[in-house]
């Protein structure tokens, strides 16, 4: 039974970050400094910290015009704020602890990725 549990939470991981049909490219507009991820499959933020960034959709391996919407699970842990210019966010710590990001390609779900706020000081 045991085996049988572990199998499909490991089936269920796999689908955890963007598909190989859909994904983000992502560049950040601001400095970030070292401890910050941002990329298709995570997000790392210290606490604290806010990170500029613009975020592009790919859809089986192409660059489109899709409207992309991040939706936090746990809303406390991270923020993700429309930036002034088209296909930009503001990411930021707001408190330490882990959780996932719902994506939506214009309007529509298509994956999530695990976030994770770490302390301000642990990357020192």
């Amino acid at each position: 039974m045991r085996l049988t549990c572990l199998t499909t939470v490991l089936a269920l991981s796999s689908l955890v970050g963007c598909t190989d049909e859909y994904s983000i490219d992502f560049r950040y507009l601001t400095m970030a400094p070292p401890e910050v991820v941002i990329d298709s499959d995570q997000m790392t933020v210290p606490e604290g910290i806010a990170v500029g960034v613009e975020a592009i959709a790919v859809d089986n391996g192409d660059r489109v015009g899709s409207i992309i919407d991040f939706v936090p699970v746990r809303p406390g842990i991270i923020g993700i704020d429309q930036g002034l210019e088209e296909r930009t966010f503001v990411i930021y710590g707001m408190a330490a602890g882990a959780t996932s990001i719902d994506l939506y390609f214009d309007n529509e779900r298509v994956g999530e990725m695990p976030a994770e706020v770490i302390p301000q000081d642990a990357g020192h």
